[in-house]
């Protein structure tokens, strides 16, 4: 069920998903890039804290990329996952993503079920079985942990900076018993404070063991493979991870499913701008697709790093299929324009006052001040900390403009 809901101006999409999830458990939003997804998610915990947060980014890479997404992103994006999975969430929960993250294909709701390893201090735990953990979820191996996704073994001391996580954790084991938990700066090492659990969670969206590698090999192998080498498949073959392997990810699972998998409870809306977004990225993988597989007719010397792309079909959703996928649920679509026989909200941009800047004669406080006083609707003016509010209000006081204080609408 599609609803169109219109006059919603830049800046005022946090008061209706707000409105829109009243009585609601679950909603996901989708805008249309980064940029807005993380300012759409600061406005949110201000305008309506009680509403928990998810954010489920695109990886920073171009389809068919030679090198991994960054180590943060590919946390949260687990950490969502993980929470959807097991359906743990509370009431009042937003999904904030993007179209590069529901075009692409995710593991199946299973591979993420129950897939946190939970630590606390005191149980009795076998080193052994946290290493093995974290090497089949994609962690790395380090003498020293400074990034997300690695971890180091230092005697009795098990260092990991895990999953979405603001500092790594170091794991202090007497034999078998884990006698503490402590965070630490990753840059000076030192401890921060002692915790008493920690919830581990994967580091890739495919396990790296000796089953997921032999997928990896029978499936490459009927996709692409020919005689001579081949740098992808031998450095899987010798359980090396190379840099952007994550783009062959459909060949470590039996099947990817769309992410509306996770998110079948919840209601939808698009930004605006949403679906010009979803067609730009679907002309980019097509895009991209194409070239590798030009560059695929290669030199011989070009031939042992030769690149064969994973067909788009088994790795992204296309426009068309992302818009059926959301008609079948209670889908909105935001639009800014006022149009006849749609739901008109009405909200209004606030009044800039650039062109009273311009005029260095001008006191703008002034100016703005008439514009409050004469206006017959109450006015939200923000400030971008506490300390600036204030200013602000002993600036206007002297205007002859008295301000409120709130902390939040």
């Amino acid at each position: 069920m599609k609803k169109e809901l219109c006059g919603i101006q830049e800046g005022y999409q946090a008061f209706v998903i707000k409105k829109l999830m009243k009585g609601k458990k679950n909603h996901c939003h989708v805008v249309p890039n980064d940029v807005q997804l993380f300012f759409l998610k600061e406005v949110i915990q201000k305008v309506a804290p009680k509403i928990r947060v998810l954010i489920f980014p695109e990886w920073d890479t171009v389809p068919y990329d030679r090198v991994s997404p960054k180590s943060d992103i590919v946390g949260e994006r687990i950490e969502t996952l993980c929470h959807l999975a097991d359906d743990d969430l509370p009431q009042s929960t937003l999904i904030l993503t993007t179209p590069g993250a529901i075009m692409q294909k995710v593991p199946p709701v299973s591979y993420f079920k129950n897939a946190v390893f939970l630590l606390k201090t005191g149980e009795i735990v076998s080193p052994d079985q946290i290493k093995t953990f974290l090497l089949k979820n994609g962690y790395k191996a380090v003498n020293t942990v400074v990034n997300q996704g690695e971890f180091a073994v230092r005697g009795g001391l098990i260092d990991i900076y895990p999953a979405g996580f603001a500092h790594p954790v170091r794991l202090d084991f007497f034999d078998d018993e884990l006698e503490e938990i402590k965070t630490f700066d990753e840059m000076s090492q030192r401890t921060l404070q002692k915790v008493q659990s920690v919830s581990l969670r994967p580091m890739a969206e495919f396990d790296f063991d000796d089953e997921s590698i032999r997928r990896f090999r029978t499936q490459y192998r009927s996709l692409f493979f020919s005689e001579g080498q081949d740098y992808i498949y031998d450095s899987v073959s010798n359980k090396v991870f190379v840099p952007g392997l994550e783009h062959f990810l459909p060949l470590f699972h039996k099947t990817l499913v769309p992410f509306f998998e996770y998110i079948k409870e919840a209601s939808l809306s698009f930004d605006f701008q949403t679906m010009r977004a979803i067609e730009a990225k679907e002309e980019q993988i097509q895009e991209y697709y194409e070239a590798r597989c030009q560059s695929a007719d290669t030199t011989y010397l070009e031939e042992v790093q030769k690149y064969n792309p994973v067909d788009p079909k088994l790795f992204f959703l296309t426009q068309q299929e992302v818009l059926s996928f959301a008609e079948e649920k209670e889908f909105y679509t935001f639009s800014p324009f006022k149009e006849p026989g749609k739901e008109d909200l009405a909200s209004s941009q606030g009044k800039s006052f650039v062109d009273t800047r311009l005029k260095n004669s001008t006191d703008i406080f002034n100016v703005a001040s008439s514009y409050i006083l004469s206006s017959s609707k109450k006015v939200l003016l923000s400030a971008s900390s506490f300390g600036a509010g204030e200013r602000l209000k002993g600036l206007f006081r002297e205007a002859g403009v008295i301000l409120s204080s709130v902390e939040t609408v």
